[in-house]
């Protein structure tokens, strides 16, 4: 497993979250973490829409030992 962040700056409206730390396999699962994906063009709570997440910007942190689950370990979401 190994230990991704996740930035977006398409969506920077606020209520958005902009970044998000997440354990998984591969990139295509980091990709596709916790975080709701939004297909709505101006709703609150959203990271992006489900047609634009190949635009997160992903790097790899680290790769880690032993894990064998996906997590979200810590997201970053502003408030208006």
């Amino acid at each position: 497993m190994k230990l991704y962040r996740i930035t977006q700056n398409i969506n920077t409206w606020y209520d958005t979250y902009d970044s998000c730390i997440v354990i998984a396999e591969n990139e295509d699962e980091a990709r596709n973490n916790n975080l709701t994906f939004d297909d709505e063009e101006n709703s609150w709570w959203s990271w992006v829409k489900e047609s634009q997440k190949d635009k997160l910007q992903i790097k790899l942190l680290w790769e880690l030992m032993s894990w064998e689950e996906t997590w979200l370990i810590l997201s970053s979401f502003n408030a208006g």
